[in-house]
């Protein structure tokens, strides 16, 4: 009698673990780069908005040295446009200056834009959103934000600063 019932329960409590494992990586999809990247959330109405263009040009993103910089950080940037067709796409910064740039699709946009919703954040015309390595908001904007000021924030983190010495450890 005791086996069948430690068969019940095992199964049971692997089919609860399984639901909230599916729950966690629905509910959570930026979870994949906890402790490994800074995510970076830009959110505007349309693609061709003048505040994303003007972020995405402030960032860098177009040019090598922009691109290195934000490798060395270890950011991953995430487009949202919230028009009819929802797109939005991924980049992942190289220390090279590589870029690699994934479109996701509409259901894993939709999922993203849920997470970043909380507070209303989705309602904004733009919105600018950044997360630390551990997970937690750490500038948020209604306006494009410069390099500068987005560099000075991650550089002063200390997760950040000791990645700086073990890169020149390692350089010299």
């Amino acid at each position: 009698m005791r086996l069948p019932l430690l068969i019940l329960f095992s199964t049971l409590l692997g089919v609860i673990g399984c639901k909230s494992a599916s729950a966690e990586s629905t509910e959570e999809p930026l979870r994949e780069h906890l402790w490994k990247h800074r995510v970076i959330l830009v959110s505007a109405r349309t693609p061709q908005m003048p505040a994303l263009q003007k972020q995405l040009t402030m960032l860098g993103t177009s040019i090598a040295g922009g691109r290195r910089a934000l490798g060395e950080r270890h950011i991953v940037l995430y487009i949202l446009a919230r028009d009819a067709r929802r797109s939005c796409e991924r980049l992942l910064f190289e220390q090279s200056g590589e870029t690699a740039t994934e479109k996701l699709d509409a259901q894993t946009c939709a999922r993203i834009s849920r997470s970043i919703d909380k507070d209303k954040r989705g309602e904004q015309d733009f919105a600018f959103l950044l997360i630390g390595k551990d997970g937690g908001d750490k500038l948020e904007s209604k306006e494009p934000v410069s390099k500068d000021r987005l560099f000075k924030l991650i550089d002063s983190m200390p997760m950040r600063m000791r990645e700086m010495r073990e890169q020149k450890n390692q350089g010299t």
